[in-house]
């Protein structure tokens, strides 16, 4: 159950649930501490100016594997305003991006997948266009957006390519990849949107350590694009779901023998499950590294090495969403289509 302050109503849950009489209560058959549930709501009428906060309640009545019934409640105050730019300063792109993806995939289910993707374009177009009726008429060119919400267009492309949109995935592969943006928590979700490209084989001894923050030290990221993948590289993407390492034909013979104990680029595994261990300061520094990036998790992702050559490197290149792909438009060219 969902208790709203007054002024505020539920508009609609989206993901995997059976709605009850009241529109604030939903049935789960099952949940757990890695699942989310997204939540729409409306504002009915104009909420009291003399109180800053919006307080919302949240009550979670279940069954433990004791058969035991328990009670969860989870209160949190959130700050509201009247004035929209203050709206966009204080967005969560992450969320938002989320959200959308979330909505996307309850479309999928009353209306066609092309009035789905319509929906979200759409979407991002207001949010774009609202903004920019905010600006300076000396500001309104190009796709202007606050730093809070300077990636949500990537996010929004990226969305489009999600496998259950795409018609020549398998029905099977389309359902699990709308299961996995209903139930996923929003860092991993997100990685399913956009995945994540780091290159390995140039990582210091610093990469994946912890640093005076408490946070680890990571390798920049790349663009989702084939443009950062070179021949001469090693490359990891982290998918949200898995986590694979591509091969470039051309790595360097020495990095070969310190990361799979040959010499030569065919002797390689053509696919391979796991990383190898071998005895070499690049292996550790990468198995150091795929640990801090499992550490995040709240189950081990399966790690997929794989070679250039081999056939099942298409799948790798799928998950580059910033590239033309044969059913959707590249990411230059949504942010024309936004202006």
């Amino acid at each position: 159950r969902l208790i709203c302050p007054p002024g505020v109503e539920v508009e609609e849950f989206i993901g995997n649930q059976s709605r009850n009489k009241s529109p604030n209560i939903v049935s789960l058959a099952a949940f757990n501490e890695s699942q989310t549930v997204a939540v729409r709501l409306s504002i009915a009428k104009r909420l009291k100016q003399n109180n800053p906060l919006a307080v919302f309640q949240v009550a979670l009545l279940y069954t433990n594997n004791a058969c035991q019934r328990r009670l969860r409640v989870h209160t949190t105050a959130v700050p509201w305003a009247s004035n929209l730019r203050s709206v966009y300063d204080g967005a969560d792109s992450t969320a938002v991006a989320v959200l959308l993806a979330k909505m996307a995939a309850n479309r999928c289910l009353t209306v066609s997948v092309e009035e789905s993707l319509k929906m979200t374009f759409e979407t991002c177009k207001r949010v774009v266009g609202n903004f920019r009726q905010l600006l300076s008429d000396k500001h309104r060119g190009g796709v202007s957006m606050p730093q809070s919400l300077a990636v949500l267009p990537l996010y929004c492309s990226a969305v489009q390519k999600l496998a259950m949109f795409d018609p020549s995935d398998s029905r099977d592969d389309r359902a699990s990849c709308l299961q996995y943006i209903y139930q996923l928590p929003s860092t991993m979700c997100l990685k399913l949107i956009y995945p994540h490209l780091y290159q390995l084989d140039t990582l210091s001894d610093e990469h994946g350590q912890p640093v005076a923050s408490g946070l680890e030290y990571f390798p920049p990221r790349l663009h989702a694009t084939r443009k950062s993948v070179q021949s001469s590289g090693l490359y990891l993407l982290d998918t949200g779901l898995s986590l694979v390492v591509w091969v470039g034909e051309m790595l360097s013979h020495r990095v070969i023998l310190d990361l799979f104990d040959v010499v030569t680029f065919p002797e390689i595994p053509s696919v391979q499950i796991g990383f190898p261990k071998v005895s070499s300061k690049l292996s550790a520094r990468i198995c150091t590294f795929l640990s801090q990036l499992q550490s995040h998790r709240s189950f081990k992702l399966p790690i997929l090495v794989i070679r250039e050559d081999n056939p099942v490197a298409s799948t790798f290149y799928r998950s580059l969403v910033d590239d033309l792909s044969q059913f959707t438009q590249s990411y230059p060219d949504f942010l024309k289509k936004l202006k």
